[in-house]
């Protein structure tokens, strides 16, 4: 959802004897069994995605060791065109793919068909796109490199547009049917034996290897995406209808390609946005720019990312039932702000020593920058768990007009106040933008949905702001009196979080494994 700039076959599978998921909705009988769906969904999403981050940050050491800063460049142009490729030819079906799988509601018949739909729409635009990008490759490379020299390795990401759009149908199948687990594994797998087998091309060959360093994921991304979805049951025998084809694959399509503009659209607002500041600050200001905004989409991508594995196709399967998509939305909600609350405030409080640490000290002059974008991130959390709501419900229309003018409002407002108020002027029209999404966003989930959010939500939202904007104004007389009220304030807030979340602990069960670990945290949490 909204933030400037956030995504995971169907194959010719063997039968294998395995029952159909249960597809119903899993409408929670209680507050504590929803909570306790979101924090295992989050808790495995979450611990898998970690070691993901971990594997392609030692990747990606590994070939700057190997062929140093020219290396990870040439990396870094060939999988922009790749991923560039993926999106656009990806039509968006991966998600809106895991929208019409979960909407089945456990009819086989219609599970089938979609399966196929979209298997099939997914191979043919990857397909589409390896011709059109080897085809395209002189001109693309001219685009990118400068020059026609590197025409077969624009070629080649062709090959890795097609695994890249094939990987997507098969993560969006086990998605869809609520595999989180497999679906975890299955990208933990992909990244490793990809990372693994990269390097040691890179190792071999040199910067010759590169292209293969690059295409070496997404092959691996679509042998373990096919391999666990082998467990799932072959679709149904028989030719797919082409009037039933083409029904489902309009209601993949419209929301898609939504989504893959809408993904287009940030990329181009954020290369505009740090063109505007390369050009009136300089290319260093870019440079603390591209820091402060990785390290704030790293941290809160890393919690929402996880939770929105299972979220989205829990909502979809609840569209029909408005009270029930209301609690489920607040339950979503209260739980993002409870744990992503201590990690906000103590990014917040240790904003200039992360920089440093991650980065140089040079950057820690971004901390100003940081520390606007991490007020925003805190409305962004709100917004991010609204905005589903739209998704949900296929309105494709709605959301890309409120994502364009959200973008619209980011780049305005850095145009006006970058001149005046230089770097930290980009952090606050981040802000801003946030400003105007969520009210808009929470407007338009309670007209069209009947959305209604909850005094807890609003109170812990209110909480958390209030308490980010302190230690940002404590920071303008000391960084180190910043710290440790932040600090402070992040201790009290994880604190709070695990009380609260083990408040539910009856109904996990104290025999669970959640129950078991917030009982534990509890036990520590200090009492008054």
């Amino acid at each position: 959802m909204k933030g400037n700039g956030a995504d995971v076959t169907e194959a010719m599978l063997p039968e294998t004897g395995v029952p159909v998921p249960a597809m119903e909705p899993e409408a929670p009988d209680s507050k504590g069994q929803s909570y306790r769906q979101i924090l295992r969904a989050t808790s495995i999403v979450g611990g898998g995605n970690v070691l993901i981050i971990l594997v392609g940050l030692a990747r990606t050491k590994a070939l700057a060791i190997l062929l140093g800063p020219s290396g990870v460049g040439l990396m870094g142009l060939l999988l922009g065109v790749m991923t560039t490729g993926a999106t656009l030819f990806g039509l968006g079906l991966g998600t809106s793919g895991v929208r019409e799988i979960a909407s089945t509601g456990g009819d086989l018949a219609r599970l089938s068909a979609v399966r196929k739909t979209l298997w099939r729409s997914c191979l043919a635009m990857g397909v589409v796109g390896l011709v059109l990008l080897w085809a395209l490759r002189a001109p693309v490379s001219r685009l990118v490199f400068e020059s026609t020299g590197r025409s077969a390795d624009v070629a080649w990401m062709g090959v890795g547009v097609l695994f890249s759009v094939i990987a997507a149908s098969q993560t969006a199948l086990l998605q869809g049917m609520r595999r989180i687990g497999d679906m975890v594994r299955a990208g933990l797998v992909a990244t490793t034996l990809g990372s693994l087998a990269g390097v040691l091309i890179v190792w071999l060959q040199g910067t010759h290897g590169v292209r293969w360093f690059v295409l070496a994921t997404p092959m691996f991304s679509v042998l373990a995406a096919v391999w666990y979805a082998r467990r799932l049951p072959r679709p149904a025998h028989g030719q797919l209808p082409s009037q039933l084809f083409w029904e489902h694959w309009r209601k993949m399509a419209s929301l898609g390609v939504v989504l893959m503009l809408t993904s287009l659209a940030g990329n181009a607002t954020d290369l505009a946005v740090r063109s505007m500041v390369a050009h009136q600050l300089g290319i260093e200001a870019a440079g603390h720019f591209q820091a402060a905004s990785a390290i704030s989409m790293y941290y809160l991508g890393l919690v929402l990312g996880a939770m929105a594995a299972d979220y989205f196709p829990r909502l979809t399967q609840l569209v029909a039932e408005p009270e029930k998509l209301s609690d489920a939305v607040n339950d979503q909600l209260e739980i993002a702000l409870l744990l992503t609350a201590p990690i906000l405030l103590a990014v917040l409080a240790l904003a200039p020593w992360i920089l440093a640490l991650l980065y140089t000290s040079e950057f820690s002059q971004a901390a100003g920058l940081m520390r606007w974008q991490i007020l925003g991130d805190v409305l962004k959390v709100a917004s991010w768990t609204v905005g589903f709501v739209v998704l949900a419900h296929g309105q494709g229309k709605a959301y890309l007009v409120l994502e364009l003018t959200t973008l619209a409002v980011f780049v305005g407002c850095v145009h006006l106040l970058l001149p005046v108020l230089g770097l930290p002027g980009a952090g606050i029209a981040f802000a801003l933008q946030l400003v105007y999404y969520l009210p808009l966003v929470w407007w338009i989930s309670r007209r069209r949905y009947g959305f209604r959010v909850k005094p807890a939500g609003l109170a812990y939202l209110a909480a958390l702001f209030a308490a980010a904007a302190s230690v940002s104004a404590l920071s303008w007389h000391s960084d180190l009196a910043a710290g440790a009220a932040g600090l402070l304030l992040a201790a009290c807030a994880g604190t709070f979080a695990v009380r609260r979340l083990a408040s539910q602990a009856g109904a996990f069960g104290r025999t669970s494994k959640i129950g078991r670990l917030l009982a534990f945290f509890e036990r520590l949490a200090p009492r008054r």
